[in-house]
This record gives structure tokens, C-alpha cells and sequence, in this order.
């Protein structure tokens, strides 16, 4: 193109953004003040999105900075960086941008919440939806999503069940699977998984492999042999090639010492091409986001950080540290 204005730039930015292409966003976005295209608040809060997704703090505040000096700023510039901080792990940051601003949207209050309940700071994630209400905001589904996450990390079961019943009585909200995920969570996490599979069997909607999993975790942890299976089977049927699950009955069965059935699992694993993926990890160094996984050497320095394990590996061990391996049990 010729010619690119303020909405061409914020289009493809946008559109890179949604797409998890984060690293073109920020690409673009340097391009785009590089080509003296002052941009807007639509473009400064899809920026921040991607810092958000990336976890690029650094370049999260360099942004802010750059909206403040140009006072380009909006409730939904606001709304961005809360969730920005949020995710990047600075809950206070977050706290004292919305503290702050003037004007708050149903977003921004969902924003807060979520990421005051991800920070497992459940009594501050309740006390702040009771001033949402009170300030005369409609909670929306979102909102609920949030607050039975932090009952979840609480292990608030009756605040929980309370608030569950709130959303669908006063506020007339419909429950998605993504609530009936959180009660199952909640309910399993503190042993209750005779009520979470009765939730399972009542809900309007066929569970998903989130809600199916959350049973099943929580299976693994209190050694339910009998639900476990039920919840892995569901899971499979599902979803046959997640890795994740397997895992998850593998060590059910080692735990209930049912060796021959974790040498099952292991076989039907093999049989189907199941692995479990990688694991994978983030860290910002200045204003590069470096991405690792599992056995990864692709990394220039890769020598220098597997040295530095070892030495902490070393370290580990003399303070007297034993890993868990469950699927090594039967050995």
C-alpha cells in the first residue's frame, strides 16, 4: 500500500493480536510509530493485550508511558493495563491502576477480579464484587467466572455454592460450562467428589474436557479409583489424544499402588501416539521475551542456563530435596 492510516496499522494489529501472533503486534507497533502514525486508544489497548498474553512487563510500562506522555487514554486503555499487570504478576500494579481511574466498565471490574482471584487472594477478590455491586455495575457471566475461581483457590465451598446460586436466581444468568467447571473444581479440590459428579450429571449442557479433567485431578489427588475412571473415560472420549489426563489416571492408579493398571495406561499411551506435551516457560529480560520447553537447546546461551540447572539440581539434592515421581512407583 501507497499510503497506510491510523486504521490500516490498527487492523493489522488488531488482527495479529487475536491470532497469537504477539511478537508481529509489537513488531507492527514499533513500524507503525517508526512511520510517525500517532495511534490511538483502540491500538495502544491491542498492544497491551499482546504484552499481556506475552508477559512482557517491561514493554507493558514503556507502553503506558508512551499513552501518559500522549494522553492517549481511555476506559479502555485502563481496562488493558489492569489485565496486563495482572498477568504479568504485578496484582498491586493492577489494583492501583483501577484504583485510579475515574471511570470503570463492566470489563475493567471483570479485569480486577480475575486477576485478584488468579493470584488465589480469594477474601480480596469477594470484598471487591461487593463493591462492584454496590457501586451499581450489572455483573455479567464473566463476573462469576471470577469470583468462583477465587472460591476455588479459597477452598470457599458455601461462599462458592452461594454466589453460584446468586448468578442464576437474582441475576438471571444462564451458567455456561465454564461455572459448572469452577463448582466442579471447587468441590473436588476439598474431597467433595461424590457432589461434583452429581453436579456433572445435572448439568444442561454435556461437560467438556476442562469440566471432565477438574474431576479427574481431583480424583488423582484424594485417590478415587472409581470416580477417576469414570471422569478419565469421559475424558477420552473426548478428547483421545490428551496427554495430560493420562498422566493424571497413571498416578491415581500408582497411588492406589494398581501397578498392572499404570503398566495399562502406559501401554494404551503407546498404542495411540499419546505424549504429553512439553512443558513450556516464558521470561522477559529487558525488552526480549525469551520461550523455552523441555530439553530445548535452541537458545544461543543454552550451555550457560543448563550449567546453571545442574548447579541448582546439585544444590536441591544436598539440602536433602527427593522428587515425587509417581509413575515411577511400581519400580
Amino acid at each position: 500500500m501507497p499510503e497506510k492510516n491510523t486504521v490500516v496499522w490498527i487492523s493489522l494489529i488488531s488482527s495479529y493480536s487475536q491470532n497469537g501472533n504477539l511478537r508481529q503486534a509489537i513488531s507492527l507497533f514499533r513500524d507503525m510509530l517508526d512511520s510517525n502514525i500517532r495511534p490511538d486508544e483502540f491500538t495502544i489497548s491491542g498492544v497491551l493485550s499482546a504484552c499481556a498474553q506475552m508477559g512482557a512487563l517491561n514493554l507493558g510500562n514503556w507502553v503506558r508511558r508512551f499513552a501518559e506522555k500522549n494522553r492517549i487514554w481511555d476506559v479502555f486503555v485502563g481496562t488493558a493495563l489492569v489485565d496486563m499487570y495482572s498477568k504479568c504478576g504485578e496484582i498491586e500494579m493492577a489494583k492501583e491502576v483501577f484504583d485510579s481511574m475515574l471511570q470503570k466498565s463492566v470489563a475493567t471490574w471483570n479485569s480486577i477480579l480475575s486477576g485478584l482471584a488468579s493470584h488465589s487472594k480469594a477474601q480480596s477478590t469477594i470484598g471487591l464484587f461487593n463493591e462492584m455491586e454496590k457501586s451499581g455495575a450489572i455483573p455479567d457471566s464473566i463476573t462469576f467466572i471470577a469470583v468462583l475461581n477465587a472460591c476455588v483457590h479459597g477452598g470457599l465451598v458455601e461462599k462458592g455454592s452461594r454466589y453460584f446460586d446468586l448468578m442464576v436466581n437474582y441475576y438471571r444468568i444462564k451458567p455456561k460450562v465454564e461455572h459448572y467447571g469452577c463448582m466442579v473444581d471447587l468441590l473436588g479440590r476439598v474431597g467433595l467428589l461424590r457432589e461434583a459428579k452429581e453436579l456433572i450429571e445435572r448439568m444442561e449442557m454435556e461437560p467438556n474436557v476442562i469440566v471432565w479433567g477438574a474431576l479427574l485431578s481431583s480424583c488423582s489427588v484424594h485417590g478415587d479409583v472409581e470416580i477417576g475412571e469414570w471422569a478419565a473415560q469421559n475424558v477420552f472420549q473426548l478428547d483421545p489424544m490428551d496427554g495430560g489426563s493420562y498422566i493424571l489416571l497413571s498416578n491415581l492408579y500408582a497411588g492406589a499402588r494398581k501397578f498392572d493398571r499404570v503398566k495399562m495406561v502406559r501401554e494404551m499411551m503407546a498404542q495411540r501416539g499419546v505424549q504429553k506435551p512439553p512443558g513450556c516457560s516464558m521470561i522477559e529480560v529487558g525488552d526480549v521475551v525469551h520461550e523455552f520447553i523441555v530439553a530445548d537447546i535452541s537458545h544461543p546461551r543454552s550451555e550457560e542456563i543448563y550449567f546453571v540447572l545442574d548447579e541448582l539440581c546439585r544444590k536441591m539434592k544436598m539440602a536433602g530435596y527427593v522428587p515425587i515421581l509417581a509413575l515411577d512407583q511400581e519400580s
